[in-house]
């Protein structure tokens, strides 16, 4: 069982350095710069994560770009998205739009067309 993380929560403007936490949510225009590791992650606003994003749960409603991969167990996107690099997830989701520059590999994928 991993040990007991904090929180990032990112409300209206501003930016962290990245690590390992229970909950990442940005609500607003939010900026992690370097790797991140969560049980769950939430994008409300504008989020870009710099480096590489490990999650078990992943989910944006808004826009965001990851600079690096994910590796998620799920990964949900109701917004806009762009992944520069490979996405390694259980299953994903897409109701909004997402651009990956590198590999896609999942177990399950399901987009629904806007």
């Amino acid at each position: 069982m991993m040990e007991q993380r904090g929180d990032l929560v990112i409300n209206g403007f501003g930016a962290s350095n990245g690590g390992q936490f229970h909950l990442v949510k940005i609500n607003g225009r939010g900026t992690v710069n370097s790797d991140v590791e969560c049980s769950e992650f939430e994008c409300n606003g504008s989020g870009t994560v710099i480096g590489n994003m490990k999650a078990d749960k992943a989910k944006v409603n808004g826009n965001a770009r990851f600079k690096g991969t994910i590796e998620s167990q799920q990964l949900t996107i109701d917004g806009t998205t762009k992944i520069e690099q490979n996405v390694y997830v259980e299953n994903i989701k897409v109701s909004g739009n997402a651009v990956v520059g590198g590999k896609v590999k999942s177990e399950e994928i399901r987009i629904k067309a806007s």
